[in-house]
């Protein structure tokens, strides 16, 4: 599996190319990204802790 990586780019909108239905979901995306941010020392935890087993599924 390749590595993640974060890319931090202008935000979403209608100047650079987003619109209805798209655009509804820019919140909660917006918010999922916000929580991986927030618990990334978890997950990067918990990704070790299962080791390759949770890149079989």
């Amino acid at each position: 599996m390749a590595p993640r990586l974060a890319c931090w780019a202008l935000p979403l909108g209608p100047r650079n190319g987003f619109r209805s239905p798209a655009a509804s979901l820019l919140e909660p995306l917006s918010a999922l990204a916000d929580w991986a941010v927030r618990h990334e020392a978890e997950i990067t935890e918990a990704r070790s802790r299962h080791g390759d087993e949770a890149q079989k599924v």
